[in-house]
């Protein structure tokens, strides 16, 4: 579920993690974003949206700082994406260090 900008709804969005890049979609169509894994920051954040499961990811779209908050009913499923996109970061990383 990922919270709306204007209001404090929540509305499902599907999340796809692959080939270094982060894309949601709103329905089963084109990608609502794509996003470079190597330009997001991920944190937990129970205490900002008052959802014990959430994560704040942040990155940067035409020279501003863009926030998704998102949250899933499941806690685990939360962690395991938290996990999954530092997973990504740091192989990104591995990578571009590698000789």
């Amino acid at each position: 579920m990922k919270k709306m900008r204007e209001d404090n709804r929540y509305l499902p969005r599907r999340f796809i993690l692959e080939n270094a890049t982060l894309r949601y979609f709103v329905e089963n169509k084109s990608p609502k974003a794509v996003i470079k894994l190597q330009d997001v920051n991920v944190s937990m954040s129970p205490a900002k949206l008052g959802r014990e499961a959430s994560l704040q990811i942040d990155h940067m779209t035409n020279g501003s700082t863009r926030h998704l908050y998102v949250y899933h009913e499941e806690g685990n499923i939360i962690c395991q994406w938290f996990y999954a996109i530092l997973a990504g970061k740091s192989a990104i990383r591995e990578v571009s260090v590698s000789f």
